[in-house]
């Protein structure tokens, strides 16, 4: 097994590096996203404001049987 990087494009998976595979040959991809860009991009459309106060909400009612 082989992990190669790529990046998408107009429709296409394009390796960021040379891959040695046979004209025609068909492989399985597994894709998984770049987890620090995702989060960056979940962080800007999460209001901090809320995120805290539901963090401080949890704190103070976890094990009490509140919400």
């Amino acid at each position: 097994m082989e992990t190669v990087e790529a990046v998408y494009e107009n429709g296409v998976l394009k390796p960021l590096r040379r891959v040695r595979l046979k004209e025609g040959e068909k492989v399985t991809l597994i894709i998984k996203r770049d987890v620090l860009s995702l989060a960056g991009k979940v962080r800007r459309a999460i209001d901090i404001k809320d995120l805290e106060e539901a963090y401080h909400e949890y704190v103070l009612y976890r094990g009490k049987g509140l919400p």
